[in-house]
Parts: C-alpha cells; structure tokens; sequence
C-alpha cells in the first residue's frame, strides 16, 4: 500500500471505537508517553492531518 493510500484510507477510516486517525493519533500519544519515538507513525498522523485538512479547506471554499 503507498503512503498516499496509508492516508486516505486512516484519514476516512471509521469503526464503531471511533475513527481511524483517532486510533492512530492515540498511538502516537501512548508512544510519547512511554518516550518511544516512531517516526512512521508521527509522520503518518501529521499526513493525515494535514489531508483532513485541505479537505476542510475546499469543503469551505464551495
């Protein structure tokens, strides 16, 4: 899977404990808590933010 599918599909992603940028956002936390640093993860949250949002921002603009 590239990392633009990775995105699109954590950024849409939900189930019934919540979405799946939550879910990856709560990794990250715990991991910043426990002083584990994953770049990965980090990165892909930031990506998926960042996706969610221009969406926001075109959705806006209609």
């Amino acid at each position: 899977m590239t990392h633009a599918e990775q995105v699109r599909y954590i950024a849409h992603g939900a189930g019934d404990l919540g979405t799946s940028r939550d879910y990856l956002a709560n990794i990250v936390g715990h991991f910043t808590q426990l002083g584990i640093t994953d770049a990965h993860c980090s990165d892909l949250l930031c990506a998926v933010d960042a996706h969610l949002a221009a969406l926001t921002s075109k959705e806006s603009a209609q």
